[in-house]
């Protein structure tokens, strides 16, 4: 079982720069010793996954060219032990349900505050060692 110091990698999937490099910020701050992988389309986010052992995805499910929750069940496809936190405007009550079920680990809301969302990537490494 890996400790919170040991090297994970992770991919930051979303379409807007500014999100992955605010997140990838907020990972260099809260994590040691981690990989961070980025993409700003769905073509290449699976051609990263098919290429690279990714142990955590931040997956944002707005890409223009694909539907988020399908997305999901491919990556799990290509990488079935990968653990996915959606990061989404959508409300989550209303969407949450349809992610998990399609294999996400975990789901929070774009508008969360930083100590929610740092929250949130610990929580998905403890998702990951279990």
């Amino acid at each position: 079982m890996k400790s919170f110091n040991n090297n994970y990698s992770f991919l930051i999937a979303d379409h807007h720069a500014v999100v992955r490099l605010g997140i990838a910020e907020m990972m260099k701050e809260s994590l040691r010793s981690i990989t961070i992988y980025e993409s700003d389309t769905i073509v290449d986010t699976f051609k990263i996954l098919k290429e690279t052992r990714i142990d955590f995805m931040i997956l944002g499910v707005n890409f223009p060219e694909t539907d988020g929750v399908i997305s999901v069940v491919n990556i799990k496809k290509i990488q079935p032990g990968i653990k996915i936190l959606i990061f989404s405007d959508y409300n989550k009550d209303i969407y949450e349900k349809r992610y998990l079920n399609a294999g996400a680990s975990l789901y929070i809301n774009k508008i969360s505050g930083e100590k929610e969302i740092k929250l949130m990537l610990k929580n998905i490494i403890v998702a990951g060692q279990n």
